[in-house]
């Protein structure tokens, strides 16, 4: 590189600095043998090229495409075998199989046989003609193929044969049926070879980063609305489905957003507040799909143009190898390159100058050393053209070095002042990247965050909690009906008095010894709640002889005693405590015999206890010492406190402390942390929020804000496709009511539709008389109570959910559901658009002016050098031995030289004088020569920076374009 720099042929002109830049990065690149051309190993592949070829390349000529359909299609049919295996054929030893006609058990291993045979001997053919297994390889480089062991196709190629090599060692009941599921992975053959297979994957791994942020915003979505819907629709009844806790709840809401609907758990009928927030669902649901349709779509999109434009590319260039084609554009035109590559261009300007100086040098001792042909004027022209090349040289070094002075700082081992512990701490919680304590407590602060909204999750399930009519939970429930249901009597609910002494009503929060002495206490002897066989139980099957009070034995044989009397008789009917029929619309919701708790039948699937305890001290404390260090280290506590988010985790922490704080009481019971189906009171609520935490962990991720800034700027024009959904809607499900209510009929009164008497209708036991219901044309009880009823159906059909809990019966009822139908269809069109479009941009321009930032930072900043290399650059810029060469060729050569030109007498001491000047020009031109080319590395070490840093700023722009 610098011999061609020094070249007396150097052209000053802009395609000939490239030419050598690119070739000095082209000699570097071969140096180290990391481009594509060098073909080290070509040799070795000879003798496997043309099999190596026909397995990998289905184009390479006939036989290979061939070769490739005939795979595809063994894979194909010993996936539709392994299909085949689950109808109910002679493979499963039924008397009398659905599937006559299939193969038995041995038919289906001898298929397996033939086809695992087949597979396995392309799987070692390939292991073995593969060029390398591990490393990368330039020939693999130039078919854009990986290392054996780094492409995916070949693991699933080992795995989807590995399973009857498993059966045959371990047999077939011992090995593992994951293992033998392994062999669908045959499927992957028939994508192997097809490039969109590559251009799909390739258009996936571009979407992960963008589709990651659509995906925080859809767990905010399912965090909020499960605890809103698990709040205002519980689930007070085990015999029902619905939202028995957040899981489910939370299976609710995703089902929901992605329009599926299966119907399986609905909002209770008649809940206003659960068909609203599950209207707002839905809504939501069309503004986070938009996004991933958009990202994935556009990325397919861009991926499969790029493959094109290569293909094209390619053609055009008569299968030269694009890798060398590809980094040939390194080193196009760029505006960070500019100022990157001016010292390069003024070293070389500087490096052409000092090389035909040395040569003007050589030429001029040469002409002062020739006695016999000596001539004054022509060494006087060789002179006079060294003195201006040396000026040139001089004004081009100051130049170069001012300039390079500005880009480059020594690089020194900064000893920072020790900071105060307020700033110590500001920085370890804000840049986990600081120190290893930093990134420890940012992991475990997040680790807490995202453990204890889990925590909450499983607090809630059903089946990591214990029931039964003896627990805790169930005394709760007990208790609760006993002191807030109306009329509560010996007679009607036995279950809150004493067996032994029907006046007595039960006490609970009892201790294990009070249970075993005390009658009145909750679990003793028969009462409700005691293991006792014969004891009171919503199981139905009591046997007793019960006490009951004077007033509620009108009807009983009686035996006065103490003003008691005792109902004799058998009593295997009995219900301890009233059903939902017979209690008013208030006291349902309090009912015991039908709640959670209180099923001996429920099974466990693990009990936490008191890990649940150790885990809310644990994230308690955490959280105390999280916020009282954000407290300290604020510069505004106002502020910080004003962030909703943070309002809302102090409050979903205050439960922790009530809880505890029950340990104090009279009783000293201890807190109970599970969350039971149906709890929504104000505490449940509180310790529910903390899934609120989500929305903490979107603010410390910079990148989220997109979202929030894609839905701002979509916001108004959503106005219209939402107020055109509303007025459509509303329309639609105005004539749903009229089309679909029915026949109106009172509860008592006589009421007979299309035959069928629905005077007292059995979904309605236990009603006021002359309560008001519809009836449709069927003789069912129409679901079109009111109009809120049809907007619910009717929205649900527009947004393309369609749970199935309603269905019009006339047949203009469903003409017009087509209409909604037909509507749906053109309306999500809208919404999807337009989030997603903005939503696309948005991430693009951020990730565009990220990339920008990123690199103006870096530009804005001194590079900085190894101490030496910088001293030494100061050094060369001080320009003493050019201006040394100047004052030589200004003072003691060019007027000696032209003294002798104008006496037209040729001075041997005057020679002699000018040949010592020359002699010593041209050692100082030769050192400094050595000098140029030693500060070179520093000049290179800026291109490279400049190639990098443009190379960094291209690279995230183009993958954004």
């Amino acid at each position: 590189m610098v011999s061609a720099s020094i070249a007396p042929t150097f052209s000053t002109t802009e395609a000939t600095l490239d030419a050598i830049n690119n070739a000095a990065f082209y000699h570097e690149s071969a140096a180290i043998g990391k481009l594509s051309g060098t073909h080290k190993s070509r040799a070795t592949l000879v003798r496997y090229e043309k099999v190596f070829v026909f397995l990998v390349d289905p184009t390479s000529s006939k036989a290979a495409s061939v070769y490739s359909f005939l795979i595809a299609c063994a894979a194909f049919a010993s996936c539709f075998m392994l299909f085949l295996q689950t109808l109910d054929g002679p493979n499963h030893q039924s008397t009398f199989p659905d599937y006559p006609g299939l193969p038995n058990e041995a038919g289906y291993d001898l298929s397996d046989l033939v086809f695992t045979m087949i597979f396995t001997v392309e799987l070692l053919v390939r292991m073995a003609i593969w060029p390398s297994f591990w490393r990368e390889h330039e020939y693999l480089t130039e078919r854009r193929l990986r290392p054996f062991l780094r492409d995916v196709f070949n693991w699933f190629d080992f795995a989807a044969v590995a399973p009857f090599y498993t059966d045959l060692v371990l047999g077939k009941d011992k090995s593992f049926v994951l293992l033998r599921l392994c062999r669908l992975l045959r499927i992957f053959k028939l994508a192997r070879n097809h490039s969109g297979t590559y251009i799909l994957l390739r258009a996936i791994s571009a979407s992960l980063a963008p589709i990651s942020i659509a995906l925080i915003f859809f767990m905010e979505i399912v965090f909020f609305f499960s605890v809103v819907m698990y709040m205002v629709d519980p689930n007070l009844d085990r015999s029902k489905s619905g939202f028995s806790d957040l899981l489910t709840t939370g299976y609710f809401v995703v089902v929901t957003v992605a329009t599926i609907g299966y119907g399986d758990i609905t909002p209770t009928k008649g809940n206003m507040p659960g068909r609203l927030f599950s209207v707002m669902i839905i809504m939501s649901g069309t503004l986070f799909l938009s996004m991933p349709l958009a990202i994935i779509g556009t990325e397919f999109d861009r991926a499969w143009k790029e493959h094109a434009e290569s293909v094209k590319k390619y053609q055009e260039l008569g299968g030269v190898d694009l890798a060398v084609v590809n980094d040939t554009d390194r080193e196009k035109k760029h505006e960070v390159l500019i100022k990157y590559n001016a010292p390069s261009r003024l070293y070389l300007h500087l490096a052409g100058l000092t090389g035909e100086a040395s040569l003007m040098a050589q030429a001029l001792n040469t002409e002062l050393g020739n006695d016999a042909d000596f001539s004054v004027t022509q060494t006087l022209e060789v002179a006079e053209d060294l003195q201006q090349q040396v000026a040139s040289c001089v004004a081009k070094c100051d130049e170069l070095g001012a300039l390079v002075k500005e880009m480059v700082v020594a690089h020194v081992e900064e000893t920072p002042e020790k900071p105060t512990w307020r700033k110590w701490l500001f920085v370890t919680l804000s840049d986990p990247s600081s120190s290893l304590l930093a990134r420890f407590i940012a992991k475990w602060v997040r680790f807490c965050h995202i453990a204890s909204m889990v925590v909450v999750v499983f607090q809630t399930m059903p089946d990591l909690q214990t029931y039964g009519e003896t627990t805790f939970l169930c005394e709760r429930v007990v208790k609760r009906y006993c002191e807030t249901a109306g009329d509560v009597t010996p007679v009607k609910d036995p279950g809150c008095f004493s067996v032994d002494n029907p006046a007595l009503p039960l006490r609970f929060s009892c201790s294990d010894a009070e249970k075993q002495s005390d009658p009145s206490c909750f679990g003793h002897g028969l009462n409700f709640g005691s293991a006792n066989i014969d004891g009171l139980t919503c199981d139905n099957d009591t046997t007793l002889t019960s006490k009951v009070s004077v007033n509620d034995t009108d009807t009983a044989e009686t035996t006065t005693a103490s003003n008691v009397t005792y109902y004799i008789g058998n009593l295997t009917v009995i219900n301890p405590f009233r059903l939902e029929k017979d209690l008013s619309i208030a006291d349902r919701k309090v009912a015991v015999c039908m709640k959670w708790e209180c099923d001996n039948l429920h099974v466990t699937f693990f009990e936490f206890g008191s890990a649940y305890v150790a885990a809310e001290y644990l994230f308690t404390i955490t959280y105390v010492f999280e916020f009282a260090a954000a407290m300290f280290v604020s510069l505004d506590r106002r502020a910080y406190l004003k962030n909703p988010i943070i309002l809302v985790e102090m409050l979903s922490f205050t439960p922790f402390f009530v809880l505890e704080g029950s340990r104090l009481t009279s009783t000293g019971s201890p807190p109970v942390y599970v969350i039971p189906p149906g709890s929504n009171d104000l505490l449940t609520f509180l310790r529910l929020l903390r899934l609120s935490r989500m929305f903490k962990i979107q603010q410390s991720i910079p990148v989220t804000k997109v979202l929030w800034e894609s839905i701002s700027k979509t916001s108004t024009r959503l106005t219209i496709p939402y107020f055109m959904l509303m007025v459509v809607t509303t329309i639609f499900s105005f004539i749903m009511y009229e089309l679909e209510k029915g026949q109106e009929c009172f509860y008592g009164h006589e009421c007979v539709v299309n035959g069928k008497n629905m005077t007292f209708p059995p979904e309605l036991v236990g009603s006021p008389l002359n309560k008001r219901f519809l009836v449709n044309l069927k003789g069912s009880l129409s679901t079109f109570d009111d109009f809120f009823s049809a907007f619910w159906f009717v929205i649900v059909t527009i947004c393309t959910i369609g749970y199935g809990d309603m269905e019009p019966v006339s047949p203009s009822g469903k003409l017009v559901a087509v209409a909604a139908m037909i509507f749906g269809a053109c309306y999500t069109a809208m919404p999807l658009t337009l989030v997603g479009s903005q939503f696309n941009k948005s991430y693009r321009e951020h990730k565009r002016r990220e990339a920008l930032l990123r690199t103006k930072l870096e530009v804005s900043k001194p590079f900085a050098i190894p101490k030496g290399d910088f001293q030494a650059w100061d050094e060369f810029a001080t320009n003493a031995a050019f201006r040394r060469m100047q004052l030589l060729a200004d003072s003691a050569l060019v007027p000696v030289l032209q003294q002798m030109r104008d006496e037209e007498i040729i001075d041997e001491n005057k020679k002699a004088k000018a040949l010592a000047a020359a002699k010593e020009l041209r050692e100082i031109i030769y050192s400094e020569r050595l000098q140029v080319m030693k500060v070179s590395t520093i000049v290179n070490s800026l291109r490279k920076e400049g190639i990098r840093l443009a190379e960094q700023q291209t690279t995230a722009l183009k993958s954004i374009t």
